[in-house]
């Protein structure tokens, strides 16, 4: 159960937030890229505008601090953001904005305080390359704060990249929407985490990511690595089945992304 605040429930505006979270959605379903795509530019100011607004009217939420909500936790999907640092990396990387590469999705999983962030990238258009960020996330003392550390990673291809020096993310949180479907946090220029901007994710329902994945023969577990052990494979791409490959040779004859 959530731990609403009962005295503010009683007070608070649901009916503005709903109107509210409309509008936000109502810019979501404009963009190509979550904002990410150079098509998005024309629509930022109009999300940015409609963010702002959902944060004004979900400031006497009587929804608990993101420490303290349990909603977090799970799986979600990035669906939108104004941010100029994050949309000029092109994702979460900086590998979508490589020649001939952008960014198709990012997903976040939230699990007892660990924290894996998947980006799946196109190559020549097709979703080919996920890039796998692992590591911990914490809260400010408040609870308004959220800071996310990667120190592992699979990027471009490598299991575990040696070139990854680790990463760290920081968002004030705005929001879980009353129903639990989106949440909206912050880049707070404030704090010295970004030129400011917000994030805005989509929950998905248990499975969906992975059913997502597999529609693109991506793998399931890590990034996307082209020289796996049958071990591996089997953890990675467990909707294959062993039996799927050329003259019962393993995983061979699999037409995976990059084939």
């Amino acid at each position: 159960a959530v731990p609403f605040d009962l005295e503010r429930h009683g007070e608070y505006d649901y009916a503005a937030e709903a109107a509210a979270v409309e509008a936000v959605v109502a810019v979501l379903t404009r963009l190509k890229c979550a904002g990410m795509d150079a098509a998005d530019e024309k629509e930022i100011a109009a999300l940015d505008a409609a963010c702002a607004r959902l944060e004004q009217v979900t400031a006497l939420s009587p929804a608990p601090s993101l420490r303290e909500d349990p909603r977090l936790e799970g799986a979600w999907e990035q669906v939108g953001c104004t941010s100029a640092d994050f949309n000029t990396r092109k994702g979460l990387t900086g590998l979508g904005g490589a020649p001939f590469t952008s960014p198709a999705a990012l997903f976040y999983c939230y699990d007892g305080g660990a924290v894996c962030a998947k980006e799946v990238l196109r190559l020549f258009g097709r979703p080919v390359l996920l890039n796998e960020l692992r590591g911990e996330y914490g809260f400010s003392p408040d609870g308004a704060l959220m800071q996310e550390r990667f120190g592992d990673a699979d990027l471009g291809g490598q299991r575990s990249s040696k070139e990854f020096a680790g990463a760290t993310a920081t968002t004030r949180h705005v929001c879980i929407t009353a129903d639990g479907a989106v949440r909206v946090a912050k880049v707070d220029a404030a704090v010295g985490v970004g030129a400011g901007g917000y994030l805005v994710y989509k929950r998905l329902a248990a499975g969906e990511m992975e059913a997502w994945l597999e529609s693109k023969r991506l793998p399931l577990v890590g990034g996307t690595v082209p020289t796996l052990s049958m071990e591996e494979m089997r953890e990675a791409y467990p909707y294959l089945g062993e039996g799927e490959g050329a003259g019962g040779d393993g995983f061979a004859g699999i037409k995976l992304p990059w084939s």
